[in-house]
């Protein structure tokens, strides 16, 4: 115990020179959370919340506590690795015969397997790998003439730009929770994200068909490595993910930017919401939880979007204030509050007439309408587990038929899939084998589960052909079924996606 006592006061010590010292590359020794002595070359990057931020070579942030910190001798500042390490270095971290790699610099695309692919596999997962560094490239360009057209400050990426893929939901929600901690919204909730600490986005591979959650994701990346913001500074959620819906759009294609009207987010604006604006300036909670997040989303577009629209030179004020934040800077509601009230002359009590007023106008002007997207009435959409069911709800005397298709969301590999549809009392289920990559199936009729009083529960589940997966799958298949052997993972709109 006294040994302890003495080291911690030797730490402490240790500490003070840190903090006064100058922002440089050092090599770190500290204790990690198992008691193990680790160490690295790194860049101090920032220190608060009684925590040190280390910035390594390939652009990672690694969070050390303090008194942690056992030694740390002054070095050269590490080279940044090239996009060829940095895809040598992703390839051992996951299983090398289940992942693949495309780099283009500065971009390093990677995707991790379910299984090995077959040689037909190959020239498709290459036009896929083509696809997606055209997004990123896309990304990039649009972001850069966007920045340059508010006069906001524009750098080049200092390390490789990363984007992982997952093929499963299961892979997915596992590196998600690893990688938040199960901070924020729930892994099963989320489509894609960007982390701060690794510098990385994340997509799930069903989220690849139209490209816009990767794309979502990815402006995020460009904001925190091009000159805009720092990596974990206290910027308020709604400005990072107002200027990310700004600029979404399907294909793999940057086609608006945040000046434009986005016809889904301004027909959602029109709606009753369980969340203010005040809320989102203030506060960051509705973007962290599953049910109010939707809300939150469609809120912080139409602020991005007024802002850059009626107040141009206030937002390039208030941008260029957001990128003097340090990381794991304390920032206080009322603090937020003040500045947006300051900085705008805004009061937010007023925005919900504000926006409604400038997005009727706008509709007009570039005649506009103003309707999110919907689902016709009498159909049932979901995707999961790359699968997108559309099902078609016909009445037949007093029963109801469902009739459909099943596309199969993989754009390289051929997959077998179970579908289950369910309510209270009994459930139906298809079996389409062997779909193509893209392709859809009709699926045969079948008479539905009367009781809609709590909707349906639905479960897509995929699996590769030729394995022991599908042959449990074929073993077990049942066109009716009881509902409690259902393991519905419905996931029609994942929270966050208005």
């Amino acid at each position: 115990m006294e040994n302890m006592s003495r080291l911690l006061v030797a730490i402490a010590v240790l500490l003070l020179s840190l903090s006064s010292g100058r922002v440089e590359a050092d090599v770190f020794t500290y204790f990690d959370i198992d008691g193990s002595s680790q160490t690295v070359t790194a860049r101090l990057a920032a220190t608060g919340d009684g925590f040190l931020v280390l910035e390594l070579d390939d652009g990672r942030w690694q969070l050390v506590p303090e008194l942690a910190v056992r030694q740390r001798v002054p070095g050269d500042d590490p080279t940044p690795v090239t996009c060829e390490v940095m895809g040598e270095r992703l390839t051992k971290i996951f299983t090398p015969e289940l992942f693949r790699v495309r780099i283009k610099d500065p971009f390093v695309v990677g995707l991790v397997l379910t299984a090995p692919l077959d040689d037909e596999s190959v020239p498709k997962l290459d036009r896929f790998f083509d696809k997606a560094v055209a997004l990123l490239e896309s990304v990039h360009g649009s972001y850069a003439k966007f920045i340059d057209r508010m006069g906001l400050p524009l750098e080049d990426p200092k390390f490789p730009l990363v984007m992982l893929i997952f093929e499963t939901d299961e892979d997915f929600d596992e590196y998600a929770k690893l990688t938040t901690g199960g901070r924020g919204l729930s892994a099963g909730a989320m489509a894609g994200f960007y982390s701060g600490l690794s510098n990385w986005l994340s997509i799930r591979l069903d989220e690849c068909d139209s490209f816009e959650v990767p794309l979502h994701e990815a402006i995020h990346q460009q904001v925190h490595n091009r000159g805009l913001l720092q990596r974990l500074a206290p910027v308020p959620v709604w400005f990072g993910e107002g200027i990310a819906t700004g600029f979404e759009s399907e294909g793999n294609r940057v086609k608006v930017d945040p000046t434009r009207m986005s016809r889904n987010y301004g027909g959602n604006a029109r709606r009753q919401f369980t969340v203010t604006f005040a809320d989102v300036i203030e506060k960051d909670d509705a973007f962290r939880g599953d049910v109010l997040a939707g809300d939150a989303y469609t809120l912080a577009w139409c602020l991005h979007w007024l802002l850059v629209t009626t107040k141009p030179d206030e937002y390039t004020t208030f941008v260029k204030h957001l990128g003097t934040l340090e990381p794991l800077a304390p920032k206080s509601n009322d603090e937020r509050l003040s500045e947006f009230k300051s900085m705008f002359d805004i009061e937010p009590g007023e925005l919900e007439k504000i926006v409604g007023e400038q997005l009727a106008i706008e509709s007009r002007k570039t005649r506009t309408p103003l309707t999110p997207k919907s689902r016709p009435v009498g159909r049932l959409v979901t995707q999961d587990q790359m699968g997108v069911l559309e099902l078609s709800l016909v009445g037949s005397g007093n029963a109801t038929q469902g009739m459909g298709r099943l596309k199969n969301l993989s754009p390289f590999r051929t997959l077998t899939f179970h579908v289950q549809v369910a309510d209270q009392q009994y459930g139906i289920a298809w079996m389409a084998e062997r779909v193509a990559p893209g392709r859809r199936v009709s699926l045969e009729k079948r008479i539905m589960p009367s009781s809609q009083t709590d909707g349906y529960a639905v479960s897509i589940r995929s699996v590769v052909p030729d394995t022991s997966d599908e042959q449990q799958m074929r073993e077990g298949f049942q066109p009716f079924f009881s509902p409690a052997s259902i393991n519905s993972s419905n996931r029609p709109n994942r929270p966050g996606r208005p």
